[in-house]
């Protein structure tokens, strides 16, 4: 099967080019508001908790601090609910503008993305669902390993351990998150629920796993080096990569998303 005209890396680069500069504002508020206005939230608490501490002089008073029943631990729970929504209103945001494109504007990006909340919520619990269980299946598998190792070669023990528990999980976490990569776009474009949008996104990953993988590696590398030299950039270094990573990664894969479904229904 020869690959998709879109599917081509050179005309994913173009395209996702295009797209950013096209579309470089609304792009940039989609990420940008919300990744702000999280640690403005995040730093307001910190100030508020760091102000709390500099009141307790006693053991005693610091866990009646941080008790079931204490307004720090209230505002600790809700903050940490308020951050996920905001974070969740970005996470939609953005593929929501690849998808609508020109038909979308400025002031209605963030009330659209609302209409998405609740199923990305769902998908959101479902991904953090997926990497815990995964992570925990991994150790185990781990522990079988090094128990078999142990039975051959006691020496050999912590070489393996430590080759096994340094590799298998991050491989594991980015075969899921690639696996996954495409349920957001399935979620916003064909209106399906979390799970459909999940289901969805597996399929079509391990059908082109190859061709899947390859362009995302590549495109990490890319972001991975742009961001080590927005690092450097006093202050805004960090927020910076942030916000660049996040618009590459979600305009270019909506092109391999639009590249490899394009090619499923003309097959």
């Amino acid at each position: 099967m020869t690959t998709h005209p879109t599917l081509r890396l050179t005309e994913l680069f173009h395209n996702t080019a295009s797209f950013i500069v096209k579309h470089f504002l609304i792009l940039l508020v989609a990420n940008a508001v919300p990744l702000f206005l999280s640690y403005a939230v995040v730093w307001l608490t910190v100030g508020a908790v760091v102000s709390q501490l500099q009141s307790i002089s006693t053991v005693p008073e610091l866990t009646a601090l941080f008790s079931a029943s204490s307004p720090v631990t209230y505002t600790l729970v809700m903050t940490a609910v308020l951050v996920l929504a905001i974070n969740i209103m970005g996470w939609v945001a953005g593929p929501l503008v690849t998808i609508e494109q020109d038909k979308i504007k400025l002031l209605e990006l963030f009330p659209k993305a609302a209409k998405y909340f609740w199923s990305y919520f769902v998908l959101a619990i479902m991904v953090i669902a997926a990497a815990v269980v995964l992570e925990v299946a991994v150790f185990l598998i781990i522990t079988i390993i090094i128990t078999l190792v142990g039975f051959i070669d006691t020496a050999m023990i912590a070489t393996w351990e430590n080759y096994l528990v340094s590799i298998i999980p991050d491989i594991a976490l980015i075969i899921l998150m690639v696996s996954l990569m495409f349920a957001p776009y399935f979620l916003i474009d064909q209106k399906l629920t979390a799970w459909q949008a999940t289901q969805r996104s597996v399929s079509l990953v391990w059908h082109h796993f190859g061709t899947v993988m390859v362009r995302f590696l590549l495109l990490a590398m890319i972001i991975i080096v742009i961001s080590f030299v927005l690092q450097f950039i006093p202050f805004f270094g960090g927020a910076l990569a942030y916000l660049v990573g996040s618009i590459l990664l979600t305009v270019y894969n909506y092109y391999l998303y639009k590249g490899l479904t394009s090619e499923v229904d003309g097959a």
